[in-house]
């Protein structure tokens, strides 16, 4: 998927302009995918962590889809403003024809979700590093920094293979 600015939907169609808003995080074409699997009830999707979301309005529907045990679509109209709102409007009508290979685009999209976690969490490692005063928490910092680089190693690979 590509990241592209919000879209406007049409009922018969979706539009996509080339410019991100400000509003958007880098992930949101995936993250908007993810969830609008989980709303269709995809056979291919597999939870995943509320804190790979970025987008507090994913985060928000997806806390709720969990908390809820997935409803039908329609719970969904009952708790957000989905008459007002572009963003839950364009997860309703999501359109699905678009996605050839809609299995590998839902793992390629969790795994960039969670690499850009990953990497985030590399960089705080990084800082920590550079303050750290304790031998032994220099050495914690940097074994975990080590795991982290083999999963985001393996996270890369996984990309490379979905495309």
């Amino acid at each position: 998927l590509s990241f592209t600015k919000k879209q406007k939907v049409d009922t018969d169609s979706q539009y996509q302009s080339d410019n991100l808003l400000e509003n958007q995080t880098k992930n949101y074409k995936a993250e908007q995918f993810v969830i609008a699997s989980f709303l269709h009830k995809k056979p291919y999707v597999l939870r995943i962590d509320i804190n790979d979301f970025v987008n507090n309005k994913f985060k928000d529907i997806y806390k709720y889809l969990l908390a809820n045990n997935f409803p039908i679509m329609s719970k969904i109209f009952d708790n957000f403003d989905c008459e007002n709102d572009a963003e839950i409007q364009s997860l309703i009508n999501y359109n699905f024809d678009n996605v050839k290979k809609p299995e590998e685009e839902f793992v390629g999209c969790i795994s960039k979700m969670q690499l850009d976690r990953l990497i985030e969490r590399q960089e705080q490692i990084a800082k920590e590093i550079t303050t750290c005063k304790s031998d032994a928490e220099k050495l914690s910092l940097l074994t975990e920094a080590g795991e982290i680089s083999k999963r985001i190693l393996q996270k890369k690979n996984l990309l490379n293979k979905v495309g």
